[in-house]
């Protein structure tokens, strides 16, 4: 199944539950940019994003948890690559980096809800 059918089940699946258990949810509010390569992001181990190019995510999370959002980023080396995370307040983050000699890098935060 293609990931961003993967993202729509968990997305329902998550809506689901929050309805029946009154959880508090957030939303992780993710932008990726890469030139000439690809982003894999993960949270708390799980891929939630494999991308070239740009783009825009919304992932409800509970409110109360600890995650590591980590990435990795491949491609020509000297291109352009940012992540900018605008949601929730506690995980706000940005940067702006070129792709190492290596042809990769890989990094990850750390933030609670």
């Amino acid at each position: 199944m293609p990931l961003s059918k993967n993202i729509k089940v968990l997305s329902g699946w998550v809506s689901t539950l929050v309805k029946t258990t009154n959880w508090n949810m957030l939303k992780l509010e993710l932008s990726t940019f890469v030139e000439n390569g690809k982003i894999e992001i993960s949270l708390n181990g799980e891929l939630i994003l494999e991308e070239v190019g740009a783009k825009y995510l919304q992932l409800p999370i509970l409110t109360g948890r600890d995650y590591k959002l980590g990435w990795t980023i491949r491609g020509q080396a000297g291109s352009a690559y940012s992540i900018s995370i605008s949601s929730p307040a506690s995980a706000e983050f940005e940067m702006r980096k070129v792709i190492p000699k290596e042809e990769h890098e890989t990094n990850y935060i750390q933030f609670n809800t």
